[in-house]
């Protein structure tokens, strides 16, 4: 998995959404899985974080801030996503996408 590749594609997608997120992008290098990039999204009311590792590891999840404390819509963890088809990948973060859509 490119992981720059991807958090590009990611990045586009949150941004079609439309729904005026502020969109904060930290790249981490040689950490505990290798490299990360950590992209932060945030409208006030939705916030959500997506992980992408670069030995395979990718983990996301939405908040909706107006609800009780830490209250996740969604929260998806692949411990070795390094197995798994792009085309799976893309569909568990399609999932994530509308899922926002859902709630803007």
């Amino acid at each position: 998995m490119e992981i720059q590749k991807l958090s590009e594609n990611l990045i586009s997608e949150i941004n079609k959404c439309d729904a005026g997120f502020i969109v904060d992008v930290g790249v981490h290098k040689n950490g505990d899985f290798g490299d990360l990039i950590d992209i932060d999204f945030s409208n006030g009311r939705l916030m959500g974080h997506i992980a992408l590792w670069s030995n395979g590891y990718v983990f996301y999840n939405l908040f909706d801030d107006t609800k009780s404390e830490n209250w996740e819509i969604i929260e998806e963890t692949h411990l070795d996503a390094s197995a798994l088809e792009n085309s799976e990948i893309k569909m568990d973060l399609d999932i994530l996408f509308s899922k926002i859509r859902e709630y803007i």
